[in-house]
């Protein structure tokens, strides 16, 4: 996931949590690496976020987990054997737009 330290650095600068599958020894689809992750954040998973770029290991796993999944990636993209994502982004600053939207929900 990481070519060097410095980038790992400056990832865990602007994000809550990274967890490294490799650190913990678990592997995504597991529902578990999910729970793990909010539990480091001591939130429920359906209070998570998480955006992936892989359809099967990402999406559909932090789904089945609980989470509100974000696929990052082109629409032709996502296989025709998997249900459409909930959301969908292909740039990140839609991301931004994206939680706003989720936020307003939960606070009407």
């Amino acid at each position: 996931m990481f070519s060097d330290r410095k980038s790992r650095r400056r990832t865990n600068e602007v994000l809550d949590l990274v967890v490294i599958s490799g650190d913990i020894g678990l592997r995504k689809p597991a529902r578990e690496i999910f729970e793990l992750a909010a539990g480091r954040l001591d939130l429920p998973v359906d209070n998570c976020l998480f955006v992936g770029d892989n359809p099967e290991a990402d999406i559909v796993g932090a789904d089945n987990a609980g989470m509100h999944a974000v696929y990052f990636g082109p629409k032709n993209a996502w296989p025709a054997s998997l249900p459409s994502p909930r959301y969908r982004i292909e740039l990140l600053p839609q991301l931004i737009a994206l939680v706003r939207d989720l936020n307003a929900l939960t606070e009407a």
